[in-house]
């Protein structure tokens, strides 16, 4: 870190499933502590004071699990998503389907299945199996353990069947290798009635005409001058910033008409150019997903669902998440 002119060094000490626990300076002294509750909420410590403070002094951004924060939202920037430590969720729906993800059960919202403590998912899409690893390791290693305890005491209670065991062993497998080498002659084609098999003189090169094989002709070059297609755009009717209480209030009459929770797109332009536009990798890039639905040229926005807040610490979250998907929808759009 740079303190005014000159460089300060400290170092990270990690805890389980690489979350930050201390930070320490070049002479080993801590001068922060973290903790955390299961989904990810952080609580600060001053050297080895008891009392949180509000936020930490060296503006680490990545604590929990090294997943990175984001100082504007206060959200955990998950690649592919946004997931808050308040509400223990993710802000939008996961991108590769709602029961891709066997341990969310269909919960497209839903951190590891409820299991934040053994289980990760860096990306937000999928959940790691640690759990799954770690217990194929321990019985590897028990197995291994039982192996060098058992196997030695065995050579030397019958040492002379462990060595005549090895003696039959290696003969078996020098006789096989032996029989596989000396018959390891193609059988003739003609089936059995046909007798045994007559090897052919191989022909003397030096006497017989040597057959020189036909030309190939050469492939076709390939051309690469062919522009590439033009990136498919949908079109929202409209060049007006929409609040997030009015994309809210069109999801829900969208999803009671039987359609997904979002807004509605057209890849058909507005006759009169009253229209903003955004492509595919500009929607992918601000976090949203767009799904097929309708007539040919009708797609769907899909926007995230925001639980009532039961306090007003959840209303304060809940409302800066509105925030900020509104302000990522309206920069999205070319108007």
């Amino acid at each position: 870190r740079l303190n005014g002119s000159s460089w300060e060094n400290y170092y990270l000490l990690h805890g389980g499933q690489d979350t930050a626990a201390k930070l320490v300076n070049t002479s080993g002294v801590v001068v922060e502590q973290y903790e955390y509750d299961p989904y990810g909420r952080v609580s600060v410590y001053v050297g080895s004071s008891t009392h949180p403070v509000a936020s930490s002094a060296y503006g680490l951004p990545f604590l929990w699990k090294s997943i990175r924060l984001d100082e504007i939202t206060g959200l955990l920037q998950m690649r592919n998503r946004y997931y808050s430590t308040e509400l223990g969720r993710f802000l939008t729906r996961d991108p590769i389907g709602g029961w891709s993800d066997v341990a969310n059960i269909g919960n497209e919202y839903c951190y590891c299945g409820n299991r934040p403590s053994c289980l990760l998912d860096p990306l937000g899409t999928q959940t790691w199996l640690q759990a799954a690893w770690s217990w194929a390791t321990e019985a590897a290693g028990a197995i291994v353990n039982v192996a060098k305890r058992w196997i030695p005491a065995l050579v030397r209670t019958f040492p002379q069947a462990a060595l005549a065991t090895a003696a039959v062993w290696g003969l078996s497998e020098l006789f096989y290798w032996s029989y596989k080498q000396l018959t390891n002659i193609p059988a003739p084609t003609g089936g059995a009635e046909q007798g045994p098999m007559r090897i052919q003189p191989r022909a003397d090169p030096r006497t017989e005409p040597q057959q020189r094989p036909a030309p190939q002709p050469r492939p076709a070059p390939q051309t690469t001058d062919v522009a590439p297609p033009p990136p498919i755009m949908f079109y929202r009717y409209g060049k007006e910033w929409e609040c997030s209480d009015v994309l809210l209030q069109k999801a829900g009459e969208a999803l009671a008409a039987g359609f997904p929770h979002g807004v509605s797109f057209s890849t058909k332009p507005h006759r009169r150019g009253d229209h903003s536009c955004a492509t595919l990798e500009d929607i992918t890039a601000a976090g949203f997903l767009i799904v097929k639905t309708g007539g040919p040229n009708h797609y769907t926005l899909v926007l995230p669902e925001f639980p009532e807040p039961r306090t007003p610490e959840d209303k304060l979250a809940i409302d800066a998440e509105k925030a900020l998907m509104e302000r990522r929808f309206n920069e999205m759009l070319k108007r």
